[in-house]
């Protein structure tokens, strides 16, 4: 069992879409089928047709900066058991404490752990 954990964002924003003038969704006699995705409404007819509604506002009219909500969870309860994979941590910004020199990019797990050598200044100058 792991003791992983992951940040989860809820971003709280609902997209609202308008069905085509005579169409009932719920008419079988014209409409197979109908789903969402990608931020669209996709209408399939009886005859397989699809028609394709945009919502009334685009998803970059929402505001992602910040979300509505962060929560920290149990990793597994989102199907995932490893700790986060190496290309998806990057430090950037980290400046040495003595030379006040920004370091290169480098990992989290290498930033997290205090021997390496990182931690040590890099700059022949210091």
């Amino acid at each position: 069992m792991s003791n992983s954990k992951v940040v989860v964002a809820n971003y709280y924003c609902q997209s609202t879409f308008k069905i085509p003038k005579g169409l009932d969704l719920e008419d079988k006699t014209k409409v197979k089928s109908w789903g969402i995705k990608w931020n669209k409404l996709f209408i399939t007819l009886v005859d397989d047709s699809v028609i394709k509604v945009k919502c009334d506002a685009d998803a970059e009219d929402y505001d992602f900066k910040w979300p509505d909500e962060a929560t920290i969870e149990p990793a597994e309860d989102f199907g995932m058991e490893s700790d986060c994979e190496e290309d998806i941590a990057t430090v950037t910004g980290a400046v040495c404490k003595k030379c006040n020199t920004e370091l290169p990019p480098h990992t989290a797990s290498v930033h997290l752990d205090a021997t390496n050598k990182i931690h040590e200044c890099p700059h022949v100058d210091c």
